[in-house]
């Protein structure tokens, strides 16, 4: 499927909902502060994500998963 079908496709949906436009990079930054949130390693996020070193993942979203940790 060519990018800009999934581009264009994400933003028809976002407008039938009646949504702001959104980068589709913003789903995956959702999938992964959700996969957090909800007790995911992040080792576990990291092969999700296809991020190269746990690193670069644990430098985006340790402060999502310090914050999970707070409110239990």
């Amino acid at each position: 499927m060519p990018k800009s079908s999934l581009f264009n496709a994400f933003s028809r949906i976002l407008q039938r909902c009646d949504l702001p436009s959104l980068p589709i990079h913003s789903l995956q930054h959702t999938c992964a502060v959700l996969l957090l949130e909800s007790g995911a390693d992040m080792k576990f996020v990291q092969e999700q994500l296809g991020h190269g070193s746990i690193q670069i993942t644990s430098d985006v979203y340790a402060t999502s998963q310090a914050r999970s940790r707070k409110a239990i």
